[in-house]
């Protein structure tokens, strides 16, 4: 059933739907999570009362920021999957489709969806550590959640955020959903996604790493 749910669903029905999700989480996070009372709690024994207005009305101005960031920084997330998968598959003379390339990643991307839900959901069960840097231990399933935020060098955070068990999950299901679009075996396709896969996710950390390291 699902794989033919696969075949008729366009992929810029899947990249809408998937990013709707994400803007889902972006409005429960602005309307119910980082509250203007919930700052104010939060930051009134770091910063004196004038600083805290002032984050209020940058807030309340640019709040429009994380809803144009989400399909943007969901199509370079696609973009860093789809080139080294389509290089890999032209170098290795495999008949394939690009279009499948692209909806296999989105199908995949409901797996980091989960995970981020399942953050946003620890989050708000703790909010007394919104504002510190450990809220991201509780990110699941990932190395920074053993090894811990504090055990660590700030620019090795976001690394060890990223390895973890959803990564592996997209793989496979990116791997399996190839094989049944091309017709081939699943080690054949996972031969081919897994160093694909590593190219762009090396790269996409070696981005973020270097911008810490300059910000900080």
């Amino acid at each position: 059933m699902i794989q033919s749910w696969f075949d008729r669903v366009a992929g810029w029905q899947l990249y809408l739907m998937v990013t709707s999700f994400y803007l889902g989480l972006v409005f429960f996070s602005q309307q119910f999570l980082f509250t203007d009372e919930l700052v104010r709690n939060q930051l009134s024994e770091i910063y004196p009362a004038y600083m805290i207005q002032d984050v209020l009305e940058l807030r309340s101005r640019f709040w429009w920021v994380g809803y144009v960031l989400e399909p943007i920084i969901l199509f370079l997330k696609l973009l860093l999957f789809f080139l080294p998968v389509s290089v890999l598959a032209l170098l290795s003379d495999l008949n394939y489709s690009p279009r499948d390339i692209f909806k296999a990643a989105l199908f995949a991307e409901f797996a980091f969806f989960i995970q981020r839900f399942w953050y946003t959901a620890l989050s708000s069960k703790h909010t007394d550590k919104l504002f510190d840097s450990t809220i991201i231990d509780l990110y699941p399933l990932s190395l920074i959640g053993i090894l811990g935020s504090r055990n660590v060098v700030h620019w090795l955070v976001y690394p060890l955020q990223t390895i973890n068990i959803f990564e592996m999950i997209f793989i496979v299901i990116t791997s399996w959903f190839l094989s049944r679009c091309w017709s081939m075996g699943f080690a054949t396709t996972l031969n081919l996604v897994l160093p694909a896969y590593l190219i762009g996710l090396v790269l996409w950390m070696g981005f973020v790493v270097f911008v810490t390291i300059q910000l900080i």
